[in-house]
């Protein structure tokens, strides 16, 4: 009986890394990073807007700025 629960264990155990490597694949293929540049123009997302029940007119992007400094990783 032993043996058999192991067994079940390990099949379950791959299905389980199957399953997150599609959902990476998917995930992966839907993202694409960008990098950014000196003199970039960007907008920020505001998340103090982005609450349940606020005005759904307000804006959750604020602001034109313009990168002077790139930062490694996507900082």
């Amino acid at each position: 009986m032993l043996e058999h629960t192991t067994e079940y264990y390990h099949v379950a155990l791959q299905t389980i890394e199957a399953a997150k490597n599609c959902i990476k694949a998917q995930y992966d293929h839907k993202v694409h990073r960008h990098t950014f540049h000196v003199d970039d123009l960007v907008l920020v997302y505001d998340q103090a807007h982005d609450v349940l029940g606020h005005g759904k007119f307000e804006p959750l992007l604020i602001g034109h700025y313009i990168i002077h400094k790139c930062l490694g990783k996507g900082a």
